[in-house]
């Protein structure tokens, strides 16, 4: 399990963060999407620690390869349709999910556990904070791309939802922390973000507020879940 976490935190980190409008727009081209793929690999290399020697081939390089095929499939969609937004967008990532747990799965099957990486907390709660914040942002500018007025607020309220968002997450989590066994109470401290002392609401001025302050409490509280479910197998 410790190594499909660490797949799967790359994957979001080179995914979303590390890729800008700028390299969205070349991927259609070759080099575009050999640099994309490029910095997934590199940020699984890194991230796999020691490991990288015994995994960068041929379970890494599967990834990456599986990667590129993908995004390029991805490609021929939207220029054959172009109006399909998020229908491509959801089954890429769910296919490139799917990819990463069938390595993982391999990974654990072929190798002594010696040869593995450590599990480590860090790694759950880095994947929680991410999906509630970034991931989120990106996932609900994609499916909303249709309703324009919906999309603006999104893209205007970018930094404030999110700063909200980590907030919402960070009470969940330590709540959870109280009431579960999982958590360990020290790390859930940790992350608590003193700002939400005094909380403030970023939806009041938006015509979608509603919308906007449940998806984010229900995207929260959906993390805080995968956080105490996945902390308990590391």
């Amino acid at each position: 399990m410790e190594v499909f976490w660490l797949l799967i935190l790359s994957h979001f980190i080179a995914d979303f963060p590390l890729q800008p409008g700028w390299l969205v727009r070349n991927k259609t081209k070759l080099w575009g999407l050999v640099l994309h793929v490029s910095i997934h690999l590199a940020v699984m290399l890194i991230l796999i620690g020691e490991s990288r020697w015994v995994l960068a081939w041929p379970y890494l390089a599967a990834i990456a390869v599986t990667h590129f095929f993908i995004d390029a499939g991805k490609n021929l969609v939207w220029r054959w349709r172009p109006q399909w937004v998020a229908g491509p967008y959801l089954v890429d990532q769910f296919l490139h999910l799917l990819t990463i747990a069938l390595v993982a799965t391999w990974i654990t099957r072929s190798l002594p556990a010696s040869q593995l990486p450590a599990g480590s907390p860090w790694v759950v709660y880095a994947i929680g904070f991410l999906l509630a914040t970034y991931v989120w942002y990106i996932t609900e500018f994609v499916i909303f791309s249709y309703n324009e007025s919906y999309h603006n607020e999104v893209v205007r309220t970018i930094w404030s939802r999110m700063l909200t968002r980590a907030i919402f997450l960070s009470v969940f989590i330590i709540f959870l922390s109280w009431v579960t066994p999982r958590l360990d109470i020290s790390y859930a401290g940790m992350l608590f973000l003193p700002a939400s002392v005094s909380l403030f609401l970023p939806y009041s001025a938006d015509c979608y507020w509603k919308r906007a302050l449940i998806t984010d409490l229900a995207v929260c509280l959906a993390c805080s879940f995968l956080i105490v479910l996945a902390a308990g197998s590391l």
